[in-house]
């Protein structure tokens, strides 16, 4: 790992902590009384999401702390835990296409009402598949898993703005985006000003903002 990023795991521990409080009182806070819309499907979904992300975290503490054959046993792991979320992450989509058809919403009103998570779906499997194919290329493949990171960081924070500071959806949603914009913006200018690679943060930049435009037009009240 580059020495300007040895302490990225340090800064992946915001990231649980975000999660654990836009998720605290849609579904942790009702433990076990679950609302309805809470179903087994759902259930498992966040499992498998909390064990993503608690690996997100490790894996850069491993590296930081020279414990690489650890490192290598959970990136195995997650060839496992991946396919398996991205199935949860489908069903929970389906679930919520169907709630929002139930309401009586028009298929296209539906459709935009998993805008969000289905963009966000497609680009975590699309920058997950580049990591894995760049993985013995350490810089490459850090910086594709950041941007794992980042995808899974607006459903966090979205929720926390919603849920904490009662921020309509597509307001906290268009904040979310120019946050996570500029985190990208501020990582490429970090790179460059260390005379890194930050080629695959070009990658990603564009992909962003084409899914945060998306949601800008296609999700905005009428």
């Amino acid at each position: 790992m580059e020495h300007q990023y040895r302490n990225l795991g340090y800064f992946l521990v915001i990231l649980a902590g975000l999660v654990g409080l836009g998720f605290y009182k849609p579904y942790f806070a009702l433990i076990p009384h679950f609302d309805p819309s809470i179903t087994p499907l759902v259930q498992v979904h966040v499992i498998l999401l909390m064990s993503f992300v608690a690996l997100l975290i490790a894996q850069p503490l491993l590296i930081r702390y020279r414990q690489r054959e650890w490192h290598r046993r959970l990136g195995k792991a997650a060839y496992f835990l991946m396919p398996v979320l991205v199935v949860s992450c489908v069903g929970v989509i389906f679930k919520e296409y169907d709630e929002a058809f139930a309401r009586s919403m028009s298929v296209s009103a539906s459709l935009k009402a998993i805008y969000s998570d289905a963009t966000q779906l497609t680009l975590l499997v699309f920058f997950y598949l580049l990591a894995i194919v760049n993985r013995r290329n350490i810089p490459v493949h850090m910086r594709y898993m950041i941007a794992v990171v980042l995808i899974l960081a607006p459903a966090a924070i979205a929720r926390v703005l919603g849920y904490w500071f009662e921020v309509p959806r597509y307001q906290s949603g268009i904040a979310t985006s120019l946050f996570l914009d500029a985190v990208l913006i501020s990582l490429i200018l970090f790179d460059r000003r260390n005379k890194l690679n930050y080629r695959p943060y070009v990658l990603v930049l564009p992909l962003f903002l084409l899914s945060h435009a998306g949601f800008v037009l296609l999700t905005r009240p009428v």
